[in-house]
C-alpha cells in the first residue's frame, strides 16, 4: 500500500490565527495558508508517484492499492504540478487540499479506487494545475 507523505490541512484552527495581511486572508478557503513543509512534502509525493513502476513480484502486487494504469497517462501532469507547487511560495489552499485528497483518499481518489471513473483524475489534475498556475 502506498502512503503519501503529506500533512493534513483539515486540522481545526481558529480563523483569527490564520488571518492576516496578504492573499491568504482573502481566500475562499477560510484564509488557510499552506506551510512550506506541506508544500515540499507534496512535491516529493508527486514526484515519487510519477516515477513509480508496477511491482514485478506477485506477492507485493497483491497488496498494492495504487492503480498503475491510471498513473502512466498523467505522469507528465503530475511532474508539471510538482514543478508549479515547488515554485509557488504561497499556493492556493483549495488546490492543495484537492491534491491532498487525490493522494490520500483511498475511497474517493481515482488513483486508488477502480470504481471511481478515470476522468475524475484528469478533472482533479486540471483543477489543481489551474489553481496553482493562476497564482494566489
Amino acid at each position: 500500500m502506498w502512503f503519501s507523505d503529506v500533512d493534513s490541512l483539515s486540522s481545526p484552527s481558529s480563523p483569527a490565527s490564520n488571518a492576516g495581511p496578504g492573499p491568504a486572508s482573502r481566500s475562499g478557503a477560510g484564509g488557510r495558508r499552506v506551510s512550506d513543509r506541506t508544500r515540499r512534502r507534496l512535491v516529493g509525493s508527486l514526484r515519487r508517484l510519477a516515477n513509480r513502476t508496477p511491482p514485478r513480484e506477485g506477492t507485493r502486487r497483491r497488496f498494492e492499492v495504487l492503480l498503475y494504469d491510471r498513473v502512466g497517462p498523467v505522469r507528465s501532469d503530475l511532474l508539471e504540478i510538482a514543478a508549479l507547487l515547488e515554485r509557488e511560495l504561497q499556493p492556493d489552499p483549495d488546490g492543495v487540499a484537492a491534491l491532498q485528497r487525490l493522494l490520500t483518499d483511498g475511497c474517493e481518489s481515482p488513483l486508488y479506487n477502480a470504481d471511481v471513473h478515470p476522468s475524475g483524475l484528469r478533472a482533479t489534475l486540471h483543477f489543481v494545475r489551474s489553481r496553482l498556475a493562476a497564482g494566489y
